[in-house]
């Protein structure tokens, strides 16, 4: 193992401890803060549905699209979430990035997400999808 994943597994066990942790969700919200969106990424697959659950809960939209962003497998993950707020996500998300998870996504999922988005930011990312 490398120096840089050595750092990345550390990073990554401090977010776990940080998660499961006894400490109130404000100040693991605050903690949280401290962390890049793809070290926190890293950490889905180590974590239960019902973590995962909490984590997002912990974290604003920005951080979690860009989460998202860098996340492996970030369909399955949305999946999870009330559409609804996947849907927030991935109108937060950069459009590429966007547009990139919903080509890995079920068409009834793509559906019911884009039924939950504003018509201007689904017109645009149906449009890039397209290309």
């Amino acid at each position: 193992m490398n120096e840089e994943e050595r750092v990345l597994q550390d990073y990554q066990k401090e977010i776990l401890d940080i998660l499961r942790g006894p400490d109130e969700p404000a100040i693991k919200k605050e903690r949280l803060e401290d962390y890049h969106a793809n070290d926190m990424a890293a950490c889905l697959p180590e974590l239960t549905k019902e973590e995962r659950e909490i984590f997002y809960s912990l974290l604003d939209m920005d951080s979690l699209a860009e989460m998202m962003e860098y996340a492996e497998d970030a369909d399955q993950y949305l999946e999870e979430m009330e559409p609804k707020k996947a849907a927030e996500i991935l109108v937060e998300m950069e459009p590429d990035d966007a547009v990139d998870l919903l080509k890995e996504t079920s068409d009834e999922s793509k559906t019911t997400w884009f039924s939950h988005m504003p018509v201007e930011d689904r017109t645009e990312l149906q449009s890039l999808a397209s290309l």
